[in-house]
């Protein structure tokens, strides 16, 4: 009785041994897993000559991929064509890779593979074969040298090909301005990089870049520099340009700043001057800091800041207005006046002003400040006044003898 009682108890566990597979801990089903299978496709071009494929233009590659056990690792052989690739897939579906054919002289045949592993160890692969056409007219470009100096870029590339180039720069970071490009040759140029503050200096980072006569622009790179400050002994007066060469016919643009007085003023004089060829860009004076807002008297920083100016009169050399131009056979003569209203004579120290030059002929010109002796008007040429009736104070030095007095002027 007890033996045939067992019998029926383990007959229910027998038969779940038995049909083990149908079996689940739950007493569900288990679902089967689909065989891992890989479909490479072929190239889809994404080049100028589309759909070609050809030598140095670029394509698409697409992959599909089904069962197995996911995530997925990706082998792509390009069979010469290219490096081979590595890449992931966290679920099935499509994966994709970029590449860009070598330079081909000759239409070249390539065997591509994609091999595929799965979490569960599974390997499938599937393979693609291609003709890639001879490369078409395009531009091998690198950039061979590029270097800073004394504020001037200078690159160099060359096309394997030959062809023509033409450079640009973009200025990535800092406070400077980036003109040019200048002495231009088929595989050479020159970038001047002007400082909007000479009396800060700082770093600035820019990017130049090579483009073929065909358009293609493909190759870049960066060139970094600096300033160094330009000091500002006491009671010394300077005309600073912002850079050292320009082009005939480009404005540059200079600033005249004074080291710390040895009187407070109110009212400041200067006269510029240049040889002949130099001529102001008219209404391009402006107070303190160089700005781009086109109101000569505002905002009122530099000097004028320190000094709580609450308004500040600028007269300066203008066609018909209240400062004549002077030439004493050496070249024009520009004075410019400033007067401040609501504020507080102080002796202080920065930029009074700036203003811009244009030059008519190539050559090196010098800017001079003009001695302290009287100009055919009212007032000496060059002096600072506490108030406005005097006395009249002049800078202990006016020679202007420093590094940014000379420009070389180009075609």
């Amino acid at each position: 009785m007890h033996l045939v009682a067992r019998t029926v108890f383990l007959l229910p566990v027998l038969c779940c041994l038995l049909m083990l597979p149908a079996c689940g801990s739950g007493g569900e089903k288990q679902g089967s897993v689909d065989p891992l299978a890989v479909t490479l496709h072929h190239p889809v071009s994404t080049g100028s000559d589309f759909p070609g494929l050809y030598g140095y233009q670029t394509a698409n590659i697409t992959a599909d991929i089904s069962g197995g056990v996911a995530p997925y690792s990706l082998t792509w052989f390009m069979g010469g064509a290219e490096e081979d690739q590595f890449t992931d897939l966290d679920a099935a579906g499509t994966a994709m890779i970029s590449v860009q054919w070598p330079y081909l002289t000759q239409a070249t045949f390539y065997n591509l593979q994609l091999q595929v592993s799965d979490a569960a160890g599974n390997v499938s692969q599937s393979g693609v074969e291609i003709t890639v056409g001879q490369a078409q007219d395009v531009c091998l470009i690198s950039i061979d040298s590029l270097t800073y100096s004394d504020g001037l870029i200078r690159v160099s590339g060359s096309d394997a090909d030959g062809g023509a180039l033409t450079f640009a720069a973009q200025l990535d970071s800092g406070e400077v301005i980036i003109t040019g490009p200048f002495n231009e040759t088929a595989t050479s140029a020159e970038f001047v990089v002007k400082p909007i503050d000479v009396l800060e200096g700082g770093n600035f980072t820019v990017t130049v870049s090579a483009t073929c006569e065909l358009g293609f622009e493909n190759a870049s790179d960066s060139v970094s520099g600096s300033f160094d400050a330009f000091p500002l002994a006491d009671d010394n007066l300077y005309a600073i340009a912002t850079t050292n060469r320009v082009k005939v016919g480009e404005p540059l643009l200079v600033v005249v700043a004074s080291g710390k007085t040895v009187s407070p003023f109110e009212l400041v004089n200067v006269t510029i001057s240049c040889e002949s060829g130099a001529e102001i860009v008219w209404g391009s004076g402006d107070i303190g800091i160089p700005d781009e807002d086109g109101l000569p008297d505002q905002p009122y920083d530099g000097i004028w800041a320190e000094l709580e100016a609450g308004q500040v009169v600028f007269d300066q050399p203008s066609r018909g207005g209240f400062m004549p131009v002077f030439d004493f056979g050496d070249g024009p003569h520009y004075p410019f006046r400033l007067r401040i209203h609501e504020g507080l004579p102080v002796a202080s120290v920065g930029i009074l002003f700036n203003y811009q030059y244009v030059f008519h002929e190539p050559g090196t010109y010098r800017l001079s400040i003009l001695e302290n002796e009287t100009i055919p008007t009212d007032f000496p040429s060059t002096f600072y006044r506490e108030f406005s009736t005097g006395p009249d104070h002049f800078w202990s030095d006016i020679s202007n003898n420093h590094a940014y007095n000379t420009i070389v002027v180009e075609l």
